[in-house]
């Protein structure tokens, strides 16, 4: 195997298993504490810092595959292999780095499901009644 295959293959890999842990699984993987079900609908990068945008744990996790496609077309021989670059950039941007934008936050793509998946036993928390409803309350303040 050469240099070039084994990087594109390491970036390939890298996106897609963090694509997978990150924004496909849904819940808590490891569930040794009783949630309730709070966390049932949302996966794990929705859950990291409550949500919010733009901590330094989500650039860092940002950051992490933008410096493997750097590292990964600094060791490729374009000339030799030129689609290797497309590949790399294209699962950049499609798979390590659309899911992370704000814009996708709650927005599901789910591949290889076989229909409707089963509702949760738990009630619905509070926070899914209002998104279900359209609305957004930040406190229980009347106008």
């Amino acid at each position: 195997m050469t240099q070039d295959t084994s990087w594109t293959i390491l970036n390939i890999g890298y996106l897609s298993v963090t694509y997978l842990v990150f924004h496909y699984v849904t819940g808590v993987p490891f569930d040794l504490a009783n949630n309730s079900g709070v966390y049932d609908r949302l996966t794990l990068w929705e859950q990291i810092d409550s949500g919010a945008q733009y901590t330094p744990a989500k650039k860092w996790l940002t950051t992490l595959p933008i410096v493997l496609f750097l590292l990964s077309t600094h060791y490729t021989n374009f000339n030799s292999h030129p689609a290797f670059f497309t590949l790399n950039l294209v699962a950049l941007v499609l798979v390590g780095l659309a899911p992370k934008l704000p814009y996708f936050h709650r927005l599901r793509f789910k591949f290889f499901d076989a229909g409707t998946t089963p509702e949760p036993s738990a009630p619905p928390t509070p926070v899914e009644d209002m998104m279900s409803s359209g609305e957004r309350h930040f406190g229980n303040f009347e106008s």
